[in-house]
């Protein structure tokens, strides 16, 4: 066997593997996308930008105090996967965690670029019944993405659940990201687990001390595909942009030395 019939065989074989597992396409999506632009001349891949529909992410927190920085994150990742055709986001979160994580804001989702009505709350009980429900959410041919908001480590929560939704998320192309919160971060089916942790806010341009957009801290720890990185990322009116913190701190740095007027802050000085 030559070196030509044997990749093709490899190929077949793999393809084969991939439908008896229902797995997404994602894993080869991102490959031939490039990757992280290793490759000389290749297109660079963005995961949270470009990421497929049809997976299941993972968006972990430290503790409930970033809890607004994790959802604020999820919601970025699956705006994009908003259509026409799929003009819904189904958000999912046990009654009695509200107080804790909160809840969605209309204001806030407008900053996102997402309309409010766009969002579908549902607040069940247990959470035997809102995976039930996310499951479900996944066959409506008018939802775009499932966010389930989820604190602690419920039992039901297990690596079978989290393989259920991706076999299901892969069969009907709707992603699910699942916002946890903690240190500990048991096994689970996710194609992409994302640590995040809110970031100090960027500079106004014409009032240094008025906070800017919203930044975050973002780990992609584990990908189905292999990828993997660190960024700081700003929300800006089209998704997430790439900040370049050390370029960042050396304008700082640079500017630090100028000689601070003797006229006090926004004072004329034909006063």
């Amino acid at each position: 066997m030559n070196d030509a019939q044997r990749s093709g065989t490899l190929a077949r074989l793999k393809d084969r593997i991939a439908k008896l597992e229902n797995r997404p396409v994602a894993a080869g999506a991102i490959a031939s996308a490039g990757g992280f632009g290793t490759r000389r001349g290749a297109a660079r891949f963005v995961p949270w930008r470009q990421a497929p529909a049809g997976l299941v992410h993972e968006v972990w927190t430290g503790n409930l105090r970033d809890a607004g920085a994790g959802l604020g994150f999820a919601l970025g990742l699956v705006r994009p996967l908003l259509t026409p055709a799929r003009p819904a986001i189904v958000w999912l979160q046990r009654q009695f965690e509200a107080a804790e994580t909160g809840l969605a804001y209309g204001a806030g989702l407008a900053v996102l670029g997402i309309e409010p009505e766009a969002i579908v709350i549902g607040r069940m009980k247990q959470t035997g019944e809102l995976l039930w429900a996310a499951e479900e959410a996944l066959g409506c041919t008018g939802v775009a993405a499932v966010v389930a908001d989820i604190a602690g480590y419920p039992r039901a929560l297990d690596f079978t659940a989290t393989r259920r939704l991706a076999l299901r998320a892969a069969r009907t192309g709707v992603s699910v990201v699942l916002v946890r919160y903690g240190p500990e971060k048991p096994a689970s089916a996710a194609f992409m687990r994302w640590q995040v942790s809110p970031a100090p806010s960027g500079k106004r341009a014409f009032d240094e001390r008025a906070g800017g957009a919203a930044r975050f801290a973002v780990s992609l720890e584990r990908s189905g595909s292999g990828l993997r990185g660190n960024w700081l990322l700003e929300w800006q009116d089209d998704g997430f942009g790439e900040i370049d913190a050390d370029a960042e701190r050396g304008a700082r740095k640079a500017a630090s030395g100028a000689v601070v007027p003797v006229l006090g802050h926004r004072l004329s000085r034909t006063a």
